[in-house]
């Protein structure tokens, strides 16, 4: 994690020393290898990180470029491209802030747009006196400004932000209804007074007050790509995804990845193998990571783990059950900031930090992202209504025999019961009612209803073909996860995403949708570009182990402090009805998991309601840093 800190003045009240130590806080015993403060006047600047790369060694923050100031938490992953549309080839070996500083000098914000990667910025204009807040598409770095008084104060870290503007605690009702049944939007976080600088977003603050936000890049313009054979798909995608991985893969140390066994987790290490070959490069220099459950037989994918390390000939670092810490999060509860599910299992990150740490390792690559990108859920009745949709009814009525005889569906109920609705819902540029997802019974009517209601607002109103519409759903919703921040909490551990290359997502938008279902299967043009590089027994694997049965025996184990439901902060704030979820986690301790279980959601959404108690308590000192 890097630390972005500011604030603004507006009554044009100089910056104290005071204001310093303040804004500050506990993060002044962090001894970050890069630390700095700039004051001008009303305003305050302050940066601390680790170098991440080679180009961070000799990195100054905040970065002073004539008139301008930037701090820059992240990883730019088109330096060439900036630099070169700058005029400036030298700047290919400094950092990255300083590349974006030469981008803006030359452009202004026409500059942002072009910026691809992962991250978050603060830009000062003296000449103007205005400022910018940036974040990329991904949202992956988080940024949170609020007013407090006649101040504007900006942070990176949720938590420390709500200390220092003495923050009111009133819920954001949507968000928590959000986080309840889905992921949030990234546009809002949990408390009314926070507010987020959301993602592929800029926001300029001048003369008192911010404008219009200014969307960076739009997905629903992406063109469709047209191969004239599957072939060239697949050499396409195949060269794609080692771009992305090539670009994550930049670290002055080891780079570690998580290896869970299935597709995405897979594809990353062995292409990561593939792209540090073609480097001269050690395999080793990739470790990886690996949760196993050795108690939880239905929850363990050794079996796949297996595959990958005979084939690298590495072992990866076996996190356990046990080291997982697996728990309903409520027997010790510390305010960290935004509700997080990684809370249930507080372990984990804890164990990949001493891991690393070891080797010296910051980076660490996931492979979140591929299933909302490459098609892994079956249902073909986007593509029958795209025929609809265009009026190409023989075409609808080949498709639609095929998928009823594969699915095992009879073919009216495909064609009248699912892909009608969504060509219809198209048309109207509407959800279709069957998209909306039955919600839990112990969420009130009055939740329910105001969640559907805002399925149905976000929803794009481009008249956009209906697969078209599925892929930027699923696009959103990976970047409402990927915004969510919840690694940052684990200060020594900078995570990164292929699956979020930009170039990738574009490719993915661009391909025909018949490319990823066919042959009654999901992701079959990840299936196929990936022959020959991962194992046979990922290749073909249908379906992913569940954590289900872990939960159960946490719950188990933890019921003692389940109590009095009637007292749960969820049910004193309306949020559900206690008989009903008592029945719900009842059912889930025994081992009976309802539809929807939502367990991990609803305990770390308790877990915050209750935090907000020790809200200006210290903050736990694994939270700050490992290495201080």
């Amino acid at each position: 994690m890097k630390l972005q800190l500011g604030m603004l003045n507006t009554d044009g009240r100089p910056v104290a020393q005071a204001d310093v130590t303040r804004m500050l806080g506990s993060y002044s015993r962090w001894k970050a290898e890069t630390a700095g403060e700039a004051a001008e006047g009303p305003l305050l600047m302050i940066y601390r990180g680790d170098q991440i790369t080679m180009e961070e060694e000799h990195e100054m923050q905040p970065w002073r470029l004539g008139e301008l100031a930037l701090t820059w938490d992240g990883r730019l992953d088109n330096r060439e491209e900036i630099a070169a549309l700058s005029g400036a080839a030298h700047l290919t070996h400094v950092p990255d802030p300083v590349i974006v500083a030469h981008g803006y000098e030359r452009f202004g914000e026409a500059i942002f747009s072009r910026l691809t990667g992962e991250f978050a910025l603060v830009l000062w204009c003296g000449k103007n006196r205005a400022l910018r807040f940036v974040r990329s598409a991904c949202g992956t770095r988080p940024l949170f400004y609020a007013f407090a008084g006649k101040s504007l104060l900006w942070a990176s870290n949720f938590a420390h932000l709500v200390r220092i503007s003495g923050a009111e605690l009133e819920i954001n009702e949507s968000f928590m209804v959000e986080h309840l049944v889905s992921q949030p939007d990234s546009h809002h976080s949990p408390l009314a007074s926070i507010h987020v600088v959301p993602p592929n977003t800029m926001l300029r603050f001048e003369n008192h007050c911010f404008a219009p936000p200014l969307q960076l890049w739009d997905p629903a313009a992406i063109r469709p790509l047209r191969y004239k054979s599957d072939r060239e798909y697949e050499e396409h995608c195949r060269a794609i995804l080692m771009e992305a991985v090539r670009a994550k893969l930049r670290s002055k140390h080891t780079v570690f990845a998580e290896l869970s066994g299935g597709l995405d987790s897979s594809s990353v290490v062995v292409i990561a193998d593939h792209v540090l070959a073609q480097q001269n490069r050690e395999p080793e220099r990739l470790q990886t990571l690996s949760c196993v459950f050795e108690e939880s037989e239905s929850c363990d994918e050794q079996y796949f783990i297996k595959a990958v390390e005979e084939q690298r000939g590495i072992q990866t670092v076996r996190i356990s059950e046990k080291q997982q810490q697996i728990s309903s999060g409520l027997r010790e509860i510390n305010f960290t900031g935004m509700p997080n599910p990684l809370h249930c299992a507080d372990g984990r990150f804890r164990a990949y930090t001493s891991a690393m740490k070891a080797q010296c390792a910051r980076v660490l690559l996931t492979g979140a992202g591929g299933d909302h990108l490459f098609w892994s859920a079956v249902d073909a009745a986007p593509l029958i209504a795209d025929h609809l949709y265009q009026g190409q009814f023989l075409r609808m009525h080949r498709s639609c025999r095929a998928w009823s005889r594969t699915m095992g569906v009879p073919y009216m109920q495909l064609l009248y019961g699912q892909a009608l609705p969504r060509a219809v819902a198209a048309a109207r540029s509407r959800t279709p009612r069957q998209e909306i997802p039955r919600l839990p019974d112990w969420l009130p009517e009055r939740h329910k209803k105001a969640y559907a209601d805002h399925m149905v607002s976000s929803e794009t109103r481009s008249q956009a073909l209906p697969s078209v519409r599925i892929q930027l759903r699923e696009l959103r919703s990976l970047f409402n996860m990927t915004s969510a921040g919840y690694t940052n909490e684990y200060r020594d551990i900078y995570v990164s995403h292929p699956y979020l290359y930009r170039p990738l997502v574009e490719f993915c938008l661009a391909v025909p949708p018949d490319q990823f279902l066919r042959n009654g299967e999901g992701r079959s043009l990840m299936r196929r570009a990936m022959a020959g590089l991962l194992p046979s027994r990922i290749l073909t694997r249908k379906s992913k182990g569940a954590i289900n049965e872990a939960f159960s025996r946490a719950l188990q184990k933890d019921w003692d402090l389940m109590d009095d439901f009637r007292q749960w902060q969820l049910c004193r704030r309306g949020f559900a009805d206690p008989r009903i979820l008592q029945d719900h986690l009842t059912k889930l301790m025994l081992g009976i998991d309802p539809p929807g279980s939502y367990v991990v959601r609803i305990l770390s959404a308790e877990r915050w309601l209750r935090s907000l108690e020790n809200v200006h308590q210290e903050q736990p000192e694994y939270s700050l840093s490992y290495a201080s």
